[in-house]
């Protein structure tokens, strides 16, 4: 009785798992947000990739558009420390992540928008971040209110200015 009872449960889970539809992986931000399918990086183009990547190799700003939760910010290139400004962590970017990783032996300098804060490594608004030279080294923010951008992930050293 236990061997007929053990071979009905097995022929149960096969029948349940061939009858398993595979589902394509979650929408991005972007493509939630009308900015479409990006395409992948290396030997071709692929239909999906599940990251924008961004490198900065000078100083400049981050884009508004390089701040969606599958995208991420770094330094691929940069032969000496750049120094980079946040987007407003305005209304319209409540929810907007901010991620940055190193990935060159330089070090980056962060800055907020004009008037916004990093809130938790800093207190005052305009101050700075600036990180180590170690590879690896990243920074998470949210913008979960105007003005201020707060902290939720950090790896490295990273200093307030």
């Amino acid at each position: 009785m236990k061997k007929i009872i053990m071979v009905i449960s097995l022929a149960a889970i096969v029948v349940s798992l061939t009858a398993l539809t595979l589902l394509p992986p979650p929408l991005s931000y972007g493509q939630l947000a009308g900015e479409g399918i990006h395409g992948g990086g290396g030997g071709g183009s692929s239909a999906v990739s599940y990251y924008t990547i961004t490198s900065h190799t000078a100083t400049g700003n981050i884009a508004e558009e390089e701040c969606v939760i599958s995208g991420i910010n770094n330094n691929s290139g940069a032969t000496e420390t750049i120094t980079l400004t946040a987007p407003q962590c305005s209304a319209g970017n409540l929810g907007r992540p901010l991620k940055f990783n190193l990935t060159a032996e330089q070090s980056v300098v962060l800055t907020p928008y004009p008037g916004d804060q990093f809130m938790t490594l800093t207190t005052a608004s305009d101050k700075t971040l600036t990180s180590g030279k170690t590879i690896g080294t990243a920074i998470y923010f949210v913008c979960e209110e105007v003005g201020k951008w707060h902290l939720k992930g950090v790896n490295g050293a990273w200093s307030s200015n």
